[in-house]
């Protein structure tokens, strides 16, 4: 007699497994902290109408905003726009099992997958209402129908591709490296001419869909050499930190406000265990999966595609005289997963191989809880600050604001009727501290009352020479300490 049950998809069930726990990761705390200054920015601009987001110059391609405006219109609340990242956050998880370039089998798919489902890195951003997780997201695609395309050359693989590249461009104009970095991709592994004659159509239909993003470029790049209030310049240290952020997340070693204000030194002082750790595990990793792993052509794109892509971003950065950033080149983190998946899948029965996920394990968890109950890793906590003020003053009383844009999120929390006022930058040789103490000289002269909430120190009031003039004098008191925030009562 035939058994006509279907045989049980293991695969399948334990994708779909990883799945649930990367949403739930994402769904943990989503919208517990408060709304950062970018995210509100973020907010203002997707609310405007279809034409001014377009020409907005903000920095970014309309594409996020587009589908910010789009998403809050079937969901008003604010916080909403967290959920859209959130989705796309959940998408990219299934566009790894789907698409994990060159894992053929699915247990190596699988390990990809849960490392990313599990990366603090990328659940940062799938919890932050900026661009930066649909960017990932389209990365992941454009990549994953590469590879499928050089592999089949089926029409449909390649306008797949330049559909994802094509969107990518209109979230980032940092795309461009992938772009560059894939046209090397196809010329070191597929170097028959004739079998590039697809991918060249491609590109090219690719190259036109981007041509009005030219038209954009111009305002956002003297946008973003505007605002630019202290330049992070592209360094040795700045290469390593960004490797170690794509598996450490936010949440170990420095802060993101430590590193404005600590030296290169203390910095990686700060990082050395988690760097152990993570450097222990990823080689323990690799070492018991290097049979697998000897192809050099893995190594090869681990390069072009991990280390190339972060090189030219830091080289394009200095030249065009702006701030690296390394969420510019997230997708940078993908080929690191793939390979680490691949040697999971390999030596997963061996001891060592299992004490190095364990290790990697220990460092996203510990990543994961610091970002939520650590103040250090927190975002500026504008909404605690405007609940207290609500129980400790009135709208009249003036709230002074160092530094100047942290004072968007306390408009956010209190509500535009409130006295919110900001201090001028004191600048980094306190060249403008004068300035700063003689806009509350006329309270302290009068006696009045006043608040005076110290934020982002590292930009407003770098040497810590106005908080230090007014402490030595008497003049203020401290109140409260929240994340990221003092808050002091002029006496």
């Amino acid at each position: 007699m035939i058994d006509t049950r279907k045989k049980i998809d293991m695969p399948a069930i334990m994708f779909l497994l990883i799945l649930a726990l990367g949403v739930g990761l994402r769904a943990w705390g989503l919208h517990e902290q408060s709304l950062s200054s970018d995210e509100l920015l973020e907010l203002a601009i997707g609310k405007k109408q279809l034409h001014e987001i377009i020409h907005e110059p903000d920095g970014f391609p309309p594409l996020y905003h587009l589908a910010l405006h789009g998403w809050l219109k079937l969901f008003s609340d604010d916080l909403a726009a967290r959920s859209l990242s959130f989705l796309f956050g959940c998408l990219a998880i299934v566009a790894m099992w789907k698409l994990a370039p060159w894992l053929d089998d699915a247990k190596s798919r699988l390990w990809a997958t849960l490392l990313l489902a599990l990366s603090p890195f990328h659940i940062w951003y799938s919890q932050e209402a900026r661009a930066y997780a649909l960017y990932f997201l389209m990365a992941l695609l454009a990549l994953g129908f590469l590879v499928r395309a050089a592999r089949t050359d089926r029409w449909r693989d390649w306008a797949a591709h330049a559909v994802a590249a094509a969107a990518g461009i209109y979230t980032h104009y940092y795309f461009s490296i992938f772009i560059v970095i894939g046209c090397a991709f196809l010329l070191l592994e597929k170097r028959n001419r004739t079998a590039l004659k697809r991918a060249a159509w491609a590109h090219c239909g690719l190259a036109l869909c981007a041509l009005p993003a030219l038209g954009l470029l111009i305002g956002d790049i003297s946008y973003q050499t505007g605002a630019i209030l202290a330049r992070i310049p592209f360094t040795l240290a700045t290469f390593g930190y960004t490797f170690f952020t794509f598996l450490a997340g936010y949440g170990a070693g420095p802060a993101i406000r430590e590193l404005h204000v600590v030296t290169t030194s203390q910095a990686v002082l700060a990082a050395l265990p988690w760097l152990a750790l993570i450097a222990s595990g990823g080689l323990l990793l690799v070492f018991t999966g290097r049979r697998e792993l000897r192809d050099t052509i893995w190594w090869r794109r681990l390069a072009v595609w991990s280390l190339l892509p972060v090189l030219l971003c830091g080289v394009l950065a200095e030249t065009l005289v702006l701030s690296f950033k390394l969420q510019y080149v997230l997708w940078a983190v993908i080929p690191i997963f793939l390979v680490l998946g691949r040697a999971l899948a390999a030596s997963f029965n061996v001891w060592s191989t299992r004490i190095a996920l364990a290790i990697l394990c220990f460092v996203f968890g510990a990543s994961l809880h610091n970002r939520r109950t650590v103040t250090a890793y927190q975002n500026d906590d504008a909404k605690a600050l405007a609940g207290y003020l609500k129980a400790q003053t009135d709208r009249q009383t003036p709230i002074f604001v160092m530094a100047c844009y942290m004072t968007e999120p306390l408009r956010y929390y209190l509500g535009n009727d409130w006295n919110i006022l900001p201090l001028p930058d004191v600048g980094f040789q306190a060249q403008y501290l004068d300035e700063a103490l003689q806009v509350l000289e006329p309270f302290h002269a009068g006696g009045e009352h006043y608040w005076l909430v110290y934020t982002r120190a590292y930009h407003g009031d770098p040497a810590g020479k106005f908080k230090k003039t007014l402490l030595e004098k008497g003049l203020v008191q401290a109140k409260a300490r929240l994340a990221g925030i003092e808050l002091y009562q002029g006496k």
